[in-house]
């Protein structure tokens, strides 16, 4: 802006000599022709006058052509033939009747006319005067034109530029720095407090409203950054924002912690330089050609939905929403629906597979009356087996559906000895000797679901125990409330099992718990039950020797 004003400054001052000088040598082109005709008119009156009084005017015409200096005088006779010239020949000079001035001057007494010498750049001038003998006297001058006035201002003008420039260069400069100092100064972040110049007022004016403007859309600007931060941030769904060539603009923690990034900017990388799988490239590559596409993806033994949606805008992508939710337990809920299903139908069919085995042998003439009895009692057990599990199946469906059930104090040791007592006959009928630890402790629960648990723990203690083996059950207060405990001596577990026998329909040794009439539900059930109360479980069990499960009930 300092170099433009400057060269402004400086053009106008060449420019204003320009004109100046037009106008200048104009001006004095017309007032030197008016001097110079006016010269011409004085000189003419003085010498027709002289020669008009002279009695030997002749001799007056050669003593004024001795002195005309840049005057010339002509002689015509009445019939236009030239009698004597100051600057040429007579006899050599053509008949000038016909010339404008002397036809003008031989008929009126008085001529003038003027011509332009385009070889001599000249413009002359003639003044013609009829004496009284009748012969005209003319007089001539020549009188430079406009341009070589103006050809003498512009090499005058040429001589005062450099100074001229010189000196405007300096007050452009002055004059410039005098002009941007108070805009140099201003402070745009409060335009309304600069004092500078009034034609500056509305400009400031027009700058404080649009800053207040900017600084209110920055303020609702930041304050949706800060919710959106807070959001994703907060997410437990991994979220990553891509431009429309793959590069990664926003990550939020869960997605820094799905892919191991740490807190490292990986703002403008490539997200496949992240993390390379097939998946995440299908994902990405359809998100791309405008498609939105999910895929799972196992990683770090957890599984991960990879959901891949475009931004488009005009009919092209603008960028990529990747939304990674962990889906690891639903789809480990679908595995185990899928696995509980096949179990049903297995545990259920086996049953039923013996009572119409045994019925239809029944119902033939092969069986002989004397067995009839001992089917019937084969069809008995196989429907008993069946109904258990029916029940058990109802059970652990109203469990899992969280129904309503009553909470009371409940007295753990007095429960555990009346569940004791009842499972006493059937320690008793095994060869097993019941033995139990049991310190009052109350706690908060149901006690028919506390009961339910404690029956089918000392249920499995007693059906996978050795012959002349101990059960022992004990209860004893804790700091947070109390630890009730089922611990055998029976066949044990080895460490690949415990983590699954909690699930439903799942047997160490299959062929065992079929002996025995198992269902696989209870310890589900226990399970259950246990996670109702908010009471964790734990297990101590080693193979050949026996097994303690535990659970710590919150205190009453």
């Amino acid at each position: 802006m300092k170099a433009r004003i400057y060269r402004s400054t400086v053009a106008i001052v060449l420019a204003s000599l320009l004109v100046f000088s037009l106008i200048l040598s104009a001006g004095l082109y017309f007032v030197f022709a008016r001097s110079f005709q006016a010269q011409l008119h004085s000189e003419l009156s003085l010498l027709s006058a002289a020669m008009n009084r002279s009695p030997e005017p002749d001799e007056v015409f050669s003593l004024w052509a001795e002195q005309s200096g840049s005057f010339r005088l002509t002689l015509i006779a009445p019939d236009g033939t030239v009698l004597a010239d100051t600057g040429a020949d007579a006899a050599q000079m053509e008949n000038h009747a016909a010339r404008s001035e002397i036809a003008s001057a031989l008929e009126t007494g008085f001529g003038a006319s003027h011509r332009q010498s385009a070889t001599l750049d000249e413009m002359t001038f003639y003044l013609a005067q009829r004496l009284d003998d009748g012969r005209v006297l003319r007089l001539a001058g020549a009188q430079r034109s406009v341009f070589s006035v103006l050809a003498g201002a512009l090499l005058c003008l040429a001589v005062a530029v450099p100074p001229t420039l010189l000196a405007s260069s300096a007050l452009s400069g002055h004059t410039t720095r005098s002009i941007l100092r108070p805009i140099d100064a201003l402070n745009l972040d409060r335009p309304a407090d600069n004092e500078i110049y009034d034609e500056f007022t509305p400009l400031l004016l027009r700058l404080s409203a649009q800053n207040r403007r900017i600084e209110s859309q920055m303020q609702e600007l930041e304050r949706r950054q800060r919710e959106f931060v807070a959001i994703t941030e907060n997410m437990s769904e991994g979220l990553v924002i891509l431009n429309a060539r793959g590069e990664i603009l926003m990550m939020n923690r869960s997605a820094r912690s799905i892919f191991r990034a740490g807190e490292a900017d990986y703002t403008g990388q490539y997200m496949l330089s992240l993390h390379r799988s097939t998946e995440l490239m299908d994902v990405i590559r359809s998100a791309e050609s405008g498609e939105a596409s999910s895929e799972l993806m196992r990683m770090g033994g957890r599984v991960l939905q990879l959901i891949a949606s475009p931004v488009v805008e005009n009919g092209e992508t603008q960028g990529i929403l990747l939304l990674i939710p962990d889906v690891t337990e639903r789809v480990e809920a679908e595995r185990n629906r899928r696995e509980f299903s096949a179990n049903v139908s297995h545990e259920l069919k086996t049953p039923l597979t013996s009572i119409l085995g045994y019925a239809e042998l029944m119902q033939s003439v092969l069986v002989p009356p004397e067995d009839t009895a001992r089917f019937a009692g084969q069809i008995h057990d196989a429907a008993q087996r069946l109904l258990q599990l029916v029940e058990d199946i109802i059970h652990l469906s109203r469990l899992d559906e969280a129904a309503p059930v009553e909470i009371e104090s409940v007295d753990l040791a007095r429960l555990a000895q009346s569940v004791c007592e009842r499972l006493q006959p059937r320690a008793e009928a095994a060869g097993l000797t019941f033995r139990t630890d049991l310190t009052p402790a109350t706690v908060q629960g149901s006690a028919q679901m506390i009961d339910e648990l404690l029956t089918n723990l000392i249920d499995n203690a007693i059906k996978y125990n050795r012959p002349n083996g101990d059960v022992t059950v004990a209860v004893a207060p804790t700091a947070v409330g109390a630890r009730l405990s089922v611990r055998d001596t029976g066949i044990g577990i080895a460490p690949e099992h415990r983590e699954k026998i909690f699930e439903r329909f799942y047997r160490v040794d299959k062929s065992h718990s079929r002996a025995i009439g198992g269902t696989g539900l209870g310890l589900s059930i226990v399970k259950h039950i246990a996670a109702f109360h908010h009471a964790p479980i734990s297990l101590q069990s080693e193979p050949g020797v026996g097994t303690e499960i535990a659970v710590e009930f919150a205190e009453g």
